[in-house]
This record gives structure tokens, C-alpha cells and sequence, in this order.
């Protein structure tokens, strides 16, 4: 029988890997001559979110059916300090994960360059989660 730690393992790589692979739709939408900014910028924050979960997973962490990043953050941060380091980032993602996702009674439009600064705010924020990961540190 596999021990728990295994399991949990297995299981924060799975949110790893989903998070990775919102990464690269957020690379592929960009490279569109005709980006959906709204859609590139819901993937930037499901990456993180989905990289913070997996945090929290691997750390045994339970947690609530939640978009929220400022919510995971504060779970992140009660066994890891250093997740304050990237709250702002956080709380700056946190709106591309309810806006852009339901129709709006007025279109919602995110520039280019919100859309890059989102797209590099996320991939900061996962390789810091990565290294976090990987650190075990409490």
C-alpha cells in the first residue's frame, strides 16, 4: 500500500501539471494575431491557482472550493512565510478569474500590455510556488 505522502505527492504534481498547462494556452493565445486578452488572462490566474493548491495539497494542507488567490495565499502563508513575497501578484491576478469568464453587461477588454504584464506576474508567481515546492520549507 502507498503511503499518504505518496498519494499527496502524486496528487499537488496533478494541480502542477494543470497549472503548467494553462501556462502554455496563456503562450499560445499570445502568439494569436487576434488574442483574446480576456481568455489569456483568465489562464494567468487559474495557473496560479492552480499552482497554490497544489501547494497546499502537498502540504496537507485542506482548503475550500475557492477562485479566491488572496484566500489561498493566506493558507500558503500560514505554513510558509514567503508567500507574502508574492500577494500582490496574487491579489493583481485575482480579478482574471471571475470577470473574463461570464458575459458582462459591458465587454470586458484587457490590453496587450495588461495581458503580458498578467502573463508575466503568473509565471513569476509559479516558479516561485515551484521552488517553494521543491524547498520544503516551512
Amino acid at each position: 500500500m502507498k503511503s499518504n505522502n505518496y498519494l499527496l505527492k502524486g496528487k499537488a504534481k496533478q494541480w502542477f501539471l494543470k497549472g503548467d498547462n494553462d501556462i502554455k494556452a496563456v503562450e499560445i493565445l499570445a502568439g494569436d494575431s487576434h488574442v483574446p486578452t480576456d481568455t489569456a488572462c483568465f489562464h494567468c490566474q487559474q495557473a496560479v491557482e492552480k499552482y497554490l493548491k497544489g501547494y497546499l495539497t502537498l502540504k496537507s494542507v485542506d482548503f475550500l472550493k475557492s477562485h479566491d488567490l488572496d484566500y489561498l495565499i493566506k493558507l500558503c502563508k500560514d505554513v510558509n512565510g514567503e508567500f507574502e513575497t508574492i500577494r500582490e501578484t496574487a491579489l493583481t491576478l485575482n480579478k482574471y478569474g471571475i470577470e473574463p469568464r461570464y458575459p458582462a453587461d459591458m465587454p470586458i477588454y484587457y490590453s496587450i500590455e495588461e495581458m503580458k504584464t498578467a502573463m508575466g506576474l503568473a509565471k513569476e508567481a509559479v516558479i516561485f510556488v515551484r521552488r517553494q515546492s521543491e524547498t520544503g520549507s516551512k
